[in-house]
């Protein structure tokens, strides 16, 4: 038969992969990705010697992976991700010297990477994860020269990163994460030039991040969560002029953020929560107008705010809180029109509430507990419309709680208590339809409790202890009881 191209793909048949494919001998393109067949890879594939490219991803496809793959020597490319394959990756994989793409992805592979893989000398892409596989990763993976994308995510490869992994100088995206690995990041990765982004997050590894990563000036971002990495941020860090993304949280790194961090003006998220840092943040984190995300929370900071977030309009989320950070932030931040989330709590700052919080339209959480906070809550507050959670507990507020702060009906934490707030409830409170969390517990507050808190059918958690109320328990909060019930 004369056909060297079949494409079923995307289709909804039944059954088996037909065993008749297998007399097509001069098939050159197969393509049945998505087609809607399953059954296993018939054991006879090796009688299509022709194949350049062989794509069954998405097919349901289950059992091994034959043997009989290895006589496909012209094989360019071969896509089986997606499928339920198991059992090991064979050996024979190594014969396909002129594979250049192997997706395996998300199938249910076991045991270890076979080091014939290292054969593949034009391979380009190489993607692993989501698999089963176990073991060390071989060293062999430092001849495959060509290879720009390499993911071995989510499996549980363990031991050290092979230092030959310094040899894939075309390599431009590297995915580790979600492994087991172990052992410190190798010097050699500063050898890979075109890299564009690395990820490591989520495993074991320990030891400072190498100084030679300041090699790598095409890095767009660098993901080492959830490791055990120690010691300081290389000064080196600054050489990488086009970094968007810096995510260093959940280690033991410790000391100053070096000052060269403030070179990089491309930065759109640094992530530095959960780790041992001490002395000022950048200043100058965002003198290129680009940073949305950042979090410095659980460190021992003790500067005051950056002078560069006051008017940084591309801010989406701030986390600061559980550092000993300090200054006046009554003015510390403009009217950023694209904040949503912010949190400064468990800090030293001091300072009133600026009613220009209640300019902040894309506002849901401001959260600025356990702080040294004085002045009134500003009526102002209420216009900031999207605000779904107020966190000002633990602070020195007077005054009453405003009657616009009802305007909130989108509400569901309103945490005020430990302050010196005085006056009664206002009676407008039931406007919050969506209140779940009430605490106004240590304060002055006075009069009765309004009987409206009892159509707040959302409100499960509310304390109001240690105030000066009078009256009568309202019955109304029976019906809560037997709501939420």
């Amino acid at each position: 038969m004369d056909l060297n191209h079949l494409s079923l793909a995307i289709n909804k048949f039944h059954g088996s992969i037909p065993k008749e494919i297998v007399i097509m001998r001069n098939l050159e393109n197969l393509y049945l990705f998505q087609s809607g067949l399953s059954g296993t890879i018939p054991q006879e594939i090796d009688t299509l010697g022709k194949l350049i490219h062989l794509d069954m991803s998405s097919c349901n496809l289950t059992g091994f992976l034959p043997i009989s793959i290895g006589p496909l020597t012209n094989l360019s490319l071969l896509n089986l991700h997606d499928n339920q394959l198991s059992g090991h990756i064979p050996s024979e994989i190594g014969k396909l010297i002129n594979l250049k793409i192997l997706y395996l992805q998300s199938n249910n592979l076991s045991d270890s990477i076979p080091r014939e893989i290292g054969y593949l000398s034009n391979l380009n892409k190489l993607y692993l994860k989501g698999n089963q596989l176990s073991g060390f990763i071989p060293h062999e993976i430092g001849f495959l020269r060509k290879l720009s994308e390499l993911d071995l995510t989510e499996n549980f490869l363990s031991g050290k990163i092979p230092s030959t992994i310094g040899n894939l100088s075309n390599l431009n995206y590297l995915y580790l994460y979600g492994n087991k690995l172990s052992g410190i990041i190798p010097d050699e990765i500063g050898n890979l030039h075109s890299l564009l982004t690395i990820q490591l997050l989520g495993n074991n590894l320990s030891g400072p991040i190498p100084t030679s990563i300041g090699n790598l000036v095409n890095l767009e971002s660098v993901l080492l969560y959830q490791n055990n990495l120690s010691g300081s941020i290389p000064s080196t860090i600054g050489n990488l002029s086009k970094l968007r993304e810096l995510s260093l949280f959940v280690n033991n790194l410790s000391g100053k953020i070096p000052i060269e961090m403030n070179k990089i003006i491309a930065l759109e998220n640094l992530h530095l929560a959960h780790n041992n840092f001490v002395g000022h943040l950048p200043h100058n984190i965002c003198v290129g107008g680009k940073l949305a995300k950042f979090s410095t929370s659980n460190n021992h900071f003790t500067s005051h705010i950056p002078e560069s977030l006051k008017n940084c309009s591309s801010l989406i989320r701030v986390r600061l809180e559980e550092n000993q950070l300090t200054g006046n932030i009554t003015d510390a931040f403009g009217v950023l029109p694209n904040l949503d989330y912010i949190e400064l709590s468990e800090n030293n700052f001091y300072g009133h509430l600026s009613p220009n919080w209640g300019k902040f339209r894309s506002l849901t959480s401001l959260k600025i507990s356990n702080n040294n906070l004085s002045g009134v809550i500003p009526p102002e507050l209420g216009r900031a419309i999207k605000l779904q959670a107020l966190h000002l507990s633990s602070n020195h507020l007077t005054g009453n709680i405003p009657r616009y702060l009802c305007n909130l009906v989108l509400l569901y934490d309103l945490s005020l208590n430990n302050n010196n707030l005085s006056g009664n409830i206002p009676i407008e409170i039931i406007s919050m339809k969506n209140l779940q969390i009430l605490s106004l517990g240590s304060n002055n507050l006075s009069g009765s409790i309004p009987i409206q808190l009892g159509n707040l059918f959302n409100l499960w958690n509310m304390n109001l202890s240690l105030n000066k109320f009078e009256g009568n328990i309202p019955l109304e909060l029976a019906k809560l009881i037997s709501y939420n019930s």
